[in-house]
């Protein structure tokens, strides 16, 4: 065991004690987590490091949220269907070839989609739910 001056009072002292045993001043090398003087203090997370790690895992749960509901071809079509419905209830969009639910492009882009009808976009989904447009 190695033996030291302590820093205010000049009497010796154990190296690896955290402070002066006769005036309580603590050890300048064994403020951090190490436990001799040798060995260097571990650097801890600031509060700013934890923010932005749990912003990122915030922004990957949304990520994999958006990939896990993103909305099929059919649900577009359903929820086309009912626009349709609610918007015409009394016209018969199918007898005359125009139901864009039934020929309808379905796109999917990862964590969305779109359905486009005659080159107009006709609903958009994501997180599971699809708004129709027009």
């Amino acid at each position: 065991m190695a033996i030291i001056s302590g820093a205010e009072c000049g009497r010796d002292m154990a190296a690896n004690a955290t402070s002066c045993p006769n005036c309580g001043h603590p050890l300048a090398s064994n403020l951090g987590v190490g436990t001799s003087p040798t060995e260097p203090a571990r650097p801890s997370l600031t509060a700013g490091a934890v923010s932005a790690v749990l912003q990122w895992i915030q922004l990957a749960v949304v990520v994999v949220a958006a990939l896990i509901l993103n909305p099929s071809a059919e649900t577009h079509r359903i929820e086309i269907g009912k626009a349709l419905a609610d918007r015409q209830p009394f016209a018969s969009t199918e007898v005359a070839g125009l139901n864009p639910s039934s020929s309808a492009d379905y796109h999917s882009f990862g964590i969305g989609s779109y359905t486009r009808y005659r080159g107009a976009m006709v609903s958009v989904g994501i997180l599971g739910v699809v708004f129709v447009l027009q």
